[in-house]
């Protein structure tokens, strides 16, 4: 929330500030750049401000210019802003301010943003397309049952021709949709509200995705997106410089699976008791053959991080297939159900009449 002050100073209340993912990735990025080319902190940061035309943009830049003349370091002035930036991204720029690496670090830290925002925009792809069908069939339905088959069902009336069982089901479903369409379609509203806002709360989205691994094929999709995003934080993490202890321990709060979480615990107490990594992980069936053999040899070679990194690289591309098949797969299911549907009501109105034109004898 940003106030306007006589001054027009911004003021910041830093727990209620967010920042679209655009703008969080423009800071992350062009912060590392100039860095990178020698700029000092501060005067990169008011680069940055002065050349936001956001003003919540502006007005975080201007906490963090004023948190680190005040001594703090640039980690410290990001930890203002928890619905910003989290602790993984925190966590990262210590370990970089403390190595001297910091401008890498932010590089890497951004192709990591870009990489789990792709994934993100991925799956919202590829459910695009089966909520649009399903909406468009609801329509659909209302409209033939609510008005439609209404007009129908009378002249059967008035003609009296026989309906046979699937046909009265239909005209006594229609005459239902028909007095209360109202209802039904704010009904068909509060329900796609409601979703909307149960999925938009972060505890409830993580409680349903954890709920979903036991379904087949989500099931699988979400175990990938563990593998990815675990594997992908530890090798950043261990790249700025972080302990693989510590590294571990950060990494495990980005999994949705419980499960792997606790797993993810004990393998930490077996590194403190000087385990390695993929020794550790061989213990769980968690985690496949492929990665604690690659993990393996990275811990034998010293070049973990980059293993890690080429891991996660082969687990999102994986990911991003699997996501693809699964909406290739979908759009003929959906296709052939709103058919079926379609083709019932069809028929359903159909079949009284060839019953009508079979009854009657030639002259």
């Amino acid at each position: 929330m940003i106030n306007l002050g006589k001054k027009k100073k911004l003021e910041i209340i830093p727990l209620k500030v967010k920042l679209p993912f655009i703008e969080k990735l423009t800071i992350i990025e062009s912060l590392g750049i100039m860095l990178s080319a020698g700029i000092p902190i501060t005067e990169a940061l008011e680069s940055i401000k002065q050349d936001s035309t956001a003003p919540n943009t502006k007005g975080v830049v201007s906490a963090i210019v004023e948190s680190i003349q005040k001594g703090d370091t640039l980690a410290d002035s990001f930890s203002q802003f928890p619905n910003i930036y989290d602790e993984i991204l925190i966590n990262t720029v210590s370990a970089g301010e403390e190595s001297g690496n910091l401008d890498k670090v932010l590089g890497q830290l951004t192709e990591s943003l870009r990489q789990e925002e792709q994934l993100k925009s991925d799956v919202k792809s590829a459910m695009f397309y089966p909520a649009l069908v399903l909406s468009v069939l609801f329509v659909v339905l209302v409209v033939l049952l609510g008005f439609v088959v209404p007009r129908v069902a009378e002249i059967f009336d008035k003609i009296n021709i026989p309906k046979p069982l699937p046909t009265r089901i239909l005209l006594s479903t229609a005459t239902f949709v028909s007095e209360y369409y109202l209802l039904i379609i704010s009904f068909g509203v509060i329900v796609v509200v409601g979703l909307i806002i149960l999925f938009s709360k972060r505890k409830v989205r993580r409680k349903i995705m954890t709920l979903s691994f036991g379904l087949p094929i989500i099931g699988g999709i979400l175990k990938l997106i563990d593998l990815s995003r675990l594997t992908s934080t530890l090798s950043l993490l261990l790249t700025a410089g972080i302990p693989i202890i510590k590294a571990v321990e950060t990494s495990s709060k980005v999994l949705i699976s419980n499960k792997t979480k606790q797993e993810l615990e004990s393998i930490q107490h077996k590194l403190t008791e000087g385990k390695g990594l993929a020794e550790s992980m061989r213990e769980y069936k968690t985690f496949p053959t492929f990665m604690t053999r690659i993990i393996s040899t990275g811990e034998k070679s010293g070049n973990l991080d980059e293993v890690l990194g080429t891991v996660a690289t082969t687990y999102s591309k994986n990911l991003n297939r699997k996501v693809k098949q699964l909406s290739t797969a979908l759009e003929p299911i959906l296709l052939i159900i709103v058919g079926v549907i379609v083709g019932a009501v069809i028929i359903s109105i159909i079949s009284p009449i060839y019953q009508l034109i079979g009854q009657i004898s030639p002259q």
